[in-house]
């Protein structure tokens, strides 16, 4: 949107604002690994770089490097998956404990999920996070089968139909068997569709 309001302005683009623009698209798309990367994201990356803006260095300094925090609390999740239903959902649970155990804050959380996407044969992903309260659980779903934004609003939440997210208050368990009845009714309606 910023680049196409500065065409019609007929401002320029400088090695600044094209690095903030190509910026934003790549970590929205995933470094252009989601659905949503389309031509005209790739159009205004290939302008990006033409008038400054430098991938790899934006690559580095987005996903390069990760803090030591973010790395055990990763490491954390992905040893606590578990498979529901025939392995067609992947799931994991990051409770205060384990930020406690590897000095994590919420912040901490960011691409943990879309590691546990790449599993093979799952078709809706959910990393349940509470940071501070074993009662306060933040669901994040990600699925290119299942509509996310459909089941995260059952939750009374929302988001995308690949990616959406809701707040659960109950104890783990509870907040788990929700996901695994709701995914499952949807699973099976994308089947029988």
């Amino acid at each position: 949107m910023v680049h196409r309001t500065m065409a019609n302005l007929g401002a320029r683009l400088d090695a600044d604002i094209a690095t903030c623009i190509y910026w934003a698209i790549a970590t929205d798309t995933g470094f252009f690994r989601f659905g949503n990367t389309d031509a005209e994201a790739l159009e205004v990356c290939a302008a990006c770089v033409r008038a400054g803006a430098q991938p790899d260095e934006i690559a580095r300094q987005s996903a390069g490097t990760k803090p030591v925090e973010h790395l055990l609390l990763k490491g954390r999740a992905l040893a606590g998956m578990r498979l529901h239903l025939g392995g067609r959902v992947v799931t994991s649970e990051i409770g205060p404990s384990d930020f406690a155990a590897a000095g994590a804050g919420r912040q901490h959380c960011e691409d943990i999920i879309d590691d546990m996407r790449t599993a093979t044969g799952a078709a809706l992903v959910a990393l349940l996070k509470a940071p501070e309260s074993e009662t306060d659980w933040e669901v994040s779903l990600r699925s290119r089968s299942v509509n996310c934004a459909a089941l995260a609003s059952t939750f009374g939440g929302g988001g995308h139909a690949e990616a959406a997210g809701y707040s659960f208050d109950g104890a783990a368990g509870e907040a788990l068997n929700a996901l695994i009845t709701r995914a499952g009714a949807l699973l099976d309606a994308n089947v029988s569709a």
